[in-house]
């Protein structure tokens, strides 16, 4: 072998071990990137019957800990089970702390359970703002930002809207925080009718071209569950897909 073609030789292996640590360390990287996630998620679940603001962290529970004081963020799923019942109402004070910058909500998830038998409302107590959605994973399935199992089925809508206190010129914008993002909805059977989603409030994107994949919800033989976004009057339902061409250019898709 040649002097050249040792250096050569050499190089090409010296590139070969920089390659492998580089993709060695982005490896160690991920995984420590995924246990922080995993560390940090938690499922909150709405702790008192008589609960009527998000904000307050005596209102939620952490079902794994069972330790109440904390409200659901970022990564969190907030948990609708049997609560709340007394007024079905859950509200956010804008004009105060909030924990995504000024006026803005941030949480992963809003989940429905099977456990839940009536509907639900969330919107702005007092003032003008933002609830983001982050999206999670929810029955393995990631950037789930909304779910609705509700075991009255379409008697059992959650609904996402303005104001629901006494001063009626509140408004609430909800944003999507990411590209991809999910909605899980109960199968109707037959005739019955499967849960209901209701947006009335302007949906906004943080990330441009997001899209809403549908999961669940109807089908050509079955009523099913549906994602209704009647502020812009547009109503998807399995096996439609429209443009959302009031906020930019999302897609909006059944699976």
């Amino acid at each position: 072998m040649t002097k050249q073609s040792s250096i050569r030789a050499h190089s090409t292996k010296r590139r070969n071990r920089l390659c492998r640590a580089a993709v060695a360390l982005a490896a160690v990287g991920a995984l420590q990137l995924t246990r922080v996630h995993e560390v940090f998620a938690a499922n909150y679940s709405v702790a008192s019957p008589g609960a009527t603001l998000w904000q307050s962290g005596s209102n939620w529970i952490n079902t794994s800990t069972q330790a109440t004081g904390t409200v659901p963020g970022a990564n969190d799923v907030a948990e609708f089970d049997t609560n709340p019942t007394s007024t079905a109402k859950l509200g956010f004070n804008f004009t105060a702390t909030t924990n995504n910058t000024a006026a803005n909500q941030i949480v992963g998830t809003l989940d429905v359970t099977a456990n839940r038998s009536n509907a639900l409302t969330l919107g702005p107590y007092n003032g003008s703002g933002t609830l983001t959605l982050n999206g999670t994973t929810l029955n393995g399935q990631a950037n789930t930002i909304l779910a609705n199992f509700d075991s009255s089925a379409a008697a059992g809508t959650l609904t996402l809207t303005n104001s629901i206190g006494s001063i009626t010129t509140n408004t609430m914008d909800v944003a999507l925080n990411n590209t991809a993002n999910y909605v899980q909805l109960a199968t109707g059977s037959g005739t019955t009718a499967g849960d209901l989603i209701t947006i009335v409030t302007d949906i906004s994107q943080v990330n441009p071209l997001s899209s809403v994949t549908v999961l669940g919800g109807g089908n050509a033989t079955n009523s099913g569950g549906m994602l209704e976004l009647s502020g812009d009057q547009q109503l998807y339902r399995r096996n439609h897909s429209r443009r959302h061409g009031r906020h930019g250019s999302g897609s909006y898709t059944a699976a």
